[in-house]
């Protein structure tokens, strides 16, 4: 793999986690850890 192949596969692996992820300003991205009793967000 050259660098550039892998710098393009690092940005489409980016966009494709980005697509899924969404937060506004208002509204910011929910943070959720789950530990073995309980879930906190």
């Amino acid at each position: 793999m050259t660098p550039k192949e892998k710098r393009l596969a690092r940005l489409r692996r980016k966009r494709r986690i980005r697509k899924k992820i969404f937060g506004t300003s208002e509204r910011p991205r929910l943070c959720v850890y789950r530990s073995l009793k309980h879930m906190y967000a």
